[in-house]
């Protein structure tokens, strides 16, 4: 893959070295109206940093004014601190109700607090996922309701929606902050929109030079073959924040992708050490093993990823595989068989499942299997 019409890690190693860590004073204001738009001018040029700190202060100041509280809860919810951030939307909502008398509609704010509320307690997620569109809908100049709706969408895994959504966001609100950056990025990733993500990793970590967002641009340079700049910020990374297991991980994920397989195993290693029961590095690891063939040791690996990831049928699967390979069918088989419980539906699964089942004389298991593999999606 080749990077089209982008200027790669011009200047990236120097943006990185060094990690802002902004406290603005709050510019002297007349009203809360005018701190909501000064504040809203700040984040809609990018620099959500300064944006977060003149909410703390404004919020404060100005506590009946629930548009500045929408858009701290909404900041904080945007890094993914899904505990700090639900007491600031019940706020919202506890102060909506308090001054409601009568049968009231919802405010634009208390709507998008409850329908966040409930997709992330996972009460009612759809429900609250259908509020914050037809909030965006009534409200298309917002950026507030879309930026929360794009948020939504990567919590659901409505990956296609919430790179909609971000675009919009961006078309009316550029250029945007770093975090709206960020997530969009993540969700390009997964649709493989990689020239696109490229262009928003590379202005994520220029308006916000962190681990985080030098990580994410790794793990895409990565993906364009850029094994020697990614491998660099890599580095970086983890000589900047080396307690975090993820970013070891990610390390070895890209030392894996280059063929640099030792150094992989050490990063997983280290990623390991920091937290035992981490799944992701165990499995990786495990991969590595099986491909070199080393099918009792790679088990062993999987067998730790299945433990501390019991719902992963893909985990599961691949534990069937390495036993399968060395020669222990009847565990195989049971391995296969609690992958097809927890989803995976596929026809390599099913073949192994029909192969094994015909191996093991089970005649009755495997003509359902045989059955289950032609009506399988590949």
């Amino acid at each position: 893959m080749k990077i089209q019409n982008v200027s790669i890690l011009c200047s990236v190693a120097v943006i990185i070295t060094t990690i802002n860590v902004c406290s603005p004073v709050a510019a002297k204001t007349t009203s809360d109206v005018v701190a909501y738009k000064n504040t809203l001018s700040v984040w809609k040029n990018g620099n959500q940093r300064k944006a977060e700190a003149l909410l703390d202060e404004y919020a404060r100041k100005y506590p009946a004014n629930q548009k500045i509280a929408l858009f701290q809860a909404v900041c904080v919810r945007s890094r993914f601190n899904v505990d700090a951030a639900a007491p600031l939307f019940i706020e919202v909502l506890s102060r909506e109700k308090a001054r409601q008398k009568g049968a009231v509609k919802y405010s634009l704010q208390a709507q998008c607090a409850l329908a966040m509320l409930a997709i992330d307690s996972r009460r009612s997620p759809e429900t609250g996922f259908k509020v914050l569109n037809d909030v965006v809908q009534q409200n298309p100049s917002d950026p507030i309701p879309i930026w929360l709706l794009a948020i939504a969408c990567r919590t659901l895994k409505h990956n296609q929606e919430g790179v909609t959504a971000y675009r919009k966001l961006l078309k009316i609100a550029p250029p945007g902050s770093s975090m709206v950056h960020q997530t969009f990025a993540n969700m390009l990733d997964e649709l493989d929109l990689d020239e696109e993500s490229l262009k928003s990793r590379m202005i994520a970590v220029r308006l916000e030079p962190a681990p985080w967002s030098a990580d994410g641009l790794a793990l895409t340079l990565a993906k364009f073959k850029r094994y020697d700049d990614a491998i660099g910020l890599h580095q970086k990374v983890v000589g900047m924040a080396p307690s975090v297991p993820n970013y070891w991980n990610n390390f070895g994920t890209t030392l894996n992708a280059s063929g640099r397989k030792a150094e992989a195993i050490a990063a997983y290693e280290r990623a390991i050490e920091i937290r035992p029961n981490y799944a992701s590095p165990w499995y990786n690891w495990g991969l590595i093993l099986h491909e070199q063939k080393k099918y009792v040791e790679a088990a062993e690996k999987f067998s730790h990823a299945v433990e501390f990831a019991a719902g992963n049928s893909h985990y599961w699967v691949w534990w069937g595989n390495s036993l399968h390979d060395a020669g222990n069918s009847k565990e195989a088989y049971e391995k296969y068989q609690q992958a097809e419980s927890l989803g995976a539906n596929d026809k390599l699964t099913y073949n192994m499942l029909y192969i094994l089942a015909k191996d093991l004389g089970l005649t009755e298991e495997e003509a359902i299997y045989a059955e289950k593999w032609r009506a399988a999606k590949p």
